[in-house]
């Protein structure tokens, strides 16, 4: 069985057959996030608990810790976003 077409009209009856081609490209899930956005959200996140750990260390308080890893993440998103082609 071929995947191109074969009969005299044109049209390819192979077509939703056990064809390598189309069931490469029939059973391929669409992506959910892109290796991009998924690099530069990891870097924030890793930037911002990092952050907010050091400011937990050092001062003991939860809230402003929190606060801190927060805005490591915002500033982290813009320069990875910047950064990461």
């Amino acid at each position: 069985m071929t995947c191109g077409p074969t009969s005299s009209s044109g049209t390819n009856p192979s077509v939703g057959s056990a064809c390598p081609q189309h069931l490469a490209t029939a059973t391929a899930a669409p992506e959910f996030i892109s290796l991009r956005t998924a690099v530069i959200l990891l870097i924030a996140f890793v930037c911002g608990v990092v952050a907010g750990s050091l400011t937990f260390l050092a001062y003991g308080n939860a809230p402003g810790a929190v606060l801190a890893g927060l805005g490591a993440v915002a500033g982290a998103l813009i320069v990875a976003h910047t950064l990461v082609r």
